[in-house]
């Protein structure tokens, strides 16, 4: 067992071997070690701990083995220099700030058996690519992604629980693949995507939340058949020259939707 704040700030060195016979770590454990590099996760447990290594400035390599099934929250938060972690097929929950600003770390995939991601899970962090969400996911709270490299996401089928924020400042964001079932964009899911040009909306959508695309890079958009509500500021300051809505459509905030939309020429 190890203790809350047991190794907190104190002058480890290099790499940390830890028994495998350890069947308990509580959080912040190892945070703010300034000169610990690395530390593997003994058999004994099948989470990273909470906090774990929070706000290490020197740490690089998280050891994980196969029966791993939550990184709790806030586990590598902070940690700047963090470029290898082994993220197994056996994973299913990755926790609130779990990898918050560990920018040097770059997500290629997420493990298949992920059903939940938490409150800014990989936010800020390098995501290159297009990155495929498992197809079992339920679950992303808010601003998973916010702030991140991510150049392209498909989002699957069936998910419950879509939060606000997912990907709101995604600046190299160009591509993304809605679900068919999805009937709501969240509240400022893509704010701020600048490069963020078109998107297909899926034909249930039924509402647009506040700022969903403001400031995007939005050049033309069409509204499917069922939509029902646009709320305020959802299209604010993108570069939309073209907005199709359909017929009948009488939603009368769609004008407070638009503003400062200057080169918008055609509302059909």
């Amino acid at each position: 067992f190890i203790g809350c704040y047991a190794f907190y700030m104190t002058a480890l060195q290099g790499d940390i071997n830890l028994p495998n016979q350890i069947t308990e770590i509580s959080s912040d454990a190892f945070r703010a070690c300034p000169e610990l590099v690395s530390i593997n996760v003994p058999t004994g447990i099948d989470y990273v701990p909470c906090a774990f290594v929070r706000e290490c400035p020197q740490f690089t390599t998280i050891k994980m083995h196969p029966g791993i099934r939550t990184v709790k929250s806030w586990a590598f938060e902070n940690c700047p220099l963090l470029t290898t972690v082994d993220l197994n097929d056996q994973i299913t929950t990755i926790e609130e700030y779990a990898f918050y600003r560990a920018k040097a770390f770059t997500l290629t995939k997420l493990p298949e058996a992920v059903t939940f991601l938490g409150h800014s899970a990989f936010r800020e962090t390098a995501i290159t690519g297009t990155l495929t969400l498992p197809t079992g996911l339920k679950t992303m709270q808010n601003c998973v992604f916010g702030g991140s490299t991510i150049e392209g996401i498909v989002i699957p089928e069936g998910m419950t629980g879509f939060g606000t924020d997912n990907f709101y400042g995604c600046k190299s964001l160009t591509s993304v693949k809605l679900p068919s079932d999805m009937v709501t964009v969240p509240t400022n899911t893509f704010h701020d995507c600048t490069a963020l040009e078109s998107i297909d909306l899926p034909k249930g959508l039924t509402n647009i939340d506040y700022a969903a695309f403001c400031n995007a890079g939005l050049t033309s958009i069409t509204l499917p058949e069922g939509i029902k509500k646009i709320e305020s500021y959802a299209f604010e300051n993108t570069k939309l020259t073209t907005f199709r809505v359909p017929d009948g459509f009488t939603d009368d905030m769609v004008s407070y939707s638009l503003q400062n939309c200057k080169q918008l020429r055609t509302v059909y």
